[in-house]
């Protein structure tokens, strides 16, 4: 959540950005607004519920492979 930090926010942030859904790499190890709405994006395209939190079931649509989408 907002506020939060983890060096595996860097490699959800690079994988957002090359998702498109976060615009902007700040390449931060910090939750912030902008990771938040990335994830949020994220959750909406593939029918998470979209509570912007990090969480197993987005880290597991984020790891399935693009080849077998």
């Amino acid at each position: 959540r907002i506020g939060d930090s983890s060096q595996s926010i860097l490699t959800i942030r690079q994988r957002l950005a090359l998702t498109g859904d976060l615009t902007v790499n700040s390449n931060s190890a910090v939750f912030d607004a902008a990771l938040e709405t990335a994830v949020k994006l994220f959750q909406s395209r593939y029918g998470i519920t979209e509570d912007g939190i990090i969480n197993r079931t987005l880290i597991d649509e984020m790891n399935y492979p693009v080849e077998k989408r």
